[in-house]
């Protein structure tokens, strides 16, 4: 509206100065159109991976920028589902792996088709879009529920390993099973459980996602 504005006030007092400065407006955008086409032009992005995603959660995904170039590209920003990072500059010949925030509405296989590179350079006012080579594809697991597996361990170490020797008495936290309260203690009015040594086979409990 204002450069309609001027242009009205030009034509119709013969404005030379207005004129003027609506050739200098209209070229500068013109001319970081196309330095933003240059600043991009050779870039080569990708999504590259990605970490756990759990439905309402945030989680990163990672991608990859690739500048094979010989000029340096300025003020780059990422854009995906929403989502946004500045990259300063990319070197010539320079691989960056960027990580971008992502939140998965539901589980579920989770895409995104929309990611683009953006050139800032000259002017944030004037962009040019590059869509990515390749879009976001993950899986988005249930968010999880219930107690964690270190808490789990913790207050149900009957649950699991093979039970040795007697170790001694813990205060009772209301979460052991009744059979190995010390009633005794209760009796003397400190409620106390049994505690055993374990043996177990297996030092490490392992879960793969990805099978």
């Amino acid at each position: 509206m204002l450069l309609f504005g001027l242009f009205l006030e030009a034509y119709m007092h013969n404005f030379n100065l207005v004129y003027i400065l609506l050739f200098f407006v209209f070229a500068t955008a013109f001319s970081a159109g196309s330095f933003g086409l240059l600043n991009l032009g050779q870039l080569q992005s990708a999504f590259d991976h990605s970490g756990r995603l759990f439905a309402g959660e945030e989680g990163q995904s990672v991608f990859r920028l690739f500048n094979p170039a010989e000029t340096v590209s300025w003020a780059i920003r990422l854009h995906c589902d929403e989502e946004m990072i500045e990259i300063p500059r990319i070197d010539p010949d320079e691989t960056r792996y960027v990580s971008l925030a992502i939140t998965a509405p539901k589980r579920g296989k989770f895409t995104c088709d929309t990611c683009s590179l953006q050139s800032l350079f000259p002017l944030s006012t004037v962009r040019f879009v590059l869509p990515m080579e390749s879009c976001l594809d993950v899986l988005v697991y249930p968010k999880p529920f219930g107690k964690s597996l270190h808490s789990f361990l913790l207050h149900q170490r009957a649950s699991f390993g093979e039970e040795k020797d007697f170790d001694g008495l813990a205060l009772y936290s209301g979460a052991e099973s009744l059979s190995r309260i010390h009633w005794p203690s209760v009796a003397k009015g400190e409620p106390s459980v049994k505690v055993f040594e374990h043996e177990n086979q297996s030092q490490k409990l392992e879960f793969d996602f990805y099978k």
